[in-house]
């Protein structure tokens, strides 16, 4: 119904004004300067002040109670063929879960062919998924 697309929206930009809100330590700003192909993230907060793009598989390493934060002002972009992985810290508490990890958008998100993502995606804009692309996780969009 109407109302309750009202109210989902509603939600929707209360999460994403929460998850921009969340504060970022100096070391976890622009990293490699939004190109984080082959970076591994652990727990945190992380700020982009404008896009990140993927062009090599990336790793989110932690445990299973561990939180991910990704800020970015503009767009992400994946490259075909790439993907998000979840990675086993060794510490005995499990693997990261998809459900912790939350990439708040500003503008828009597309993802190559074949490529894969984890965590839940909040989009201020357009979402394009190529062929095949896959996702463990949510995304959002208004």
């Amino acid at each position: 119904t109407p109302a309750m697309l009202a109210v989902a929206v509603t939600d929707m930009d209360a999460a994403y004004a929460a998850m921009a809100a969340c504060p970022v330590s100096n070391s976890n700003f622009n990293i490699l300067a939004g190109a984080i192909g082959g970076y591994s993230f652990t727990a945190g907060v992380y700020k982009w002040g404008s896009f990140v793009h993927i062009a090599s598989d990336i790793s989110i390493v932690g445990g299973a109670n561990d939180l991910w934060v990704f800020q970015v002002a503009e767009y992400i972009s994946i490259v075909a063929y790439m993907r998000i992985r979840l990675v086993n810290d060794g510490t005995g508490h499990g693997t990261p879960q998809a459900s912790n990890i939350v990439w708040q958008v500003g503008a828009y998100l597309v993802l190559g062919a074949f490529s894969h993502l984890e965590g839940n995606f909040l989009v201020n804009g357009y979402v394009t998924f190529g062929a095949t692309s896959t996702i463990n996780g949510r995304v959002l969009s208004v």
